[in-house]
């Protein structure tokens, strides 16, 4: 039991130091990071077959070309992710892990993907990074060098 909080503290404790980083290097970023939103991602029914496999089109540009809109009015937050009918299925098409995901997240904004175990979170940061490609939608997200992801643990 002991091991297992600790484990959790260990987790939170970086994902704080992570977060002061964030806000260090984006002095301009709202302190508001209290919101936070979750969505129920339980695991889709057994009965849930993808009707054709479709690729994953993902979308890379700089940036500065992903304002919402193209006026100068720099008051308004940018999209930094949009995800349109996004479709994750399991690598053999027998489960659909997501389905219908529409979502734009705004600069200076966060997003918990939370969900049990198999309900896909990791699939869809996969399919966000291009790594995952097994079902249908479109990701537009900044280019490989302007984004980076973080394993769940650290590797020592």
């Amino acid at each position: 039991e002991f091991n297992g909080i600790a484990s959790f503290m260990a987790g939170l404790d970086r994902l704080f130091l992570f977060m002061k980083a964030i806000q260090k290097l984006d002095p301009d970023r709202p302190k508001d990071d209290a919101k936070v939103m979750m969505k129920d991602m339980s695991p889709p029914d057994e009965d849930d077959r993808p009707s054709s496999q479709h690729v994953i089109r993902v979308k890379e540009v700089r940036a500065s070309d992903l304002a919402v809109n193209a006026s100068t009015d720099r008051t308004q937050p940018s999209t930094i992710l949009t995800m349109r009918d996004v479709r994750l299925v399991t690598p053999d098409n027998k489960r659909v892990l997501v389905e219908n995901l529409d979502i734009s997240l705004l600069r200076g904004r966060n997003l918990l993907i939370a969900g049990v175990s198999g309900s896909g979170k990791s699939s869809l940061l996969r399919a966000i990074a291009g790594l995952w490609s097994n079902g249908s939608g479109e990701i537009v997200r900044p280019s490989s060098d302007q984004i980076y992801f973080l394993p769940q643990r650290p590797y020592c």
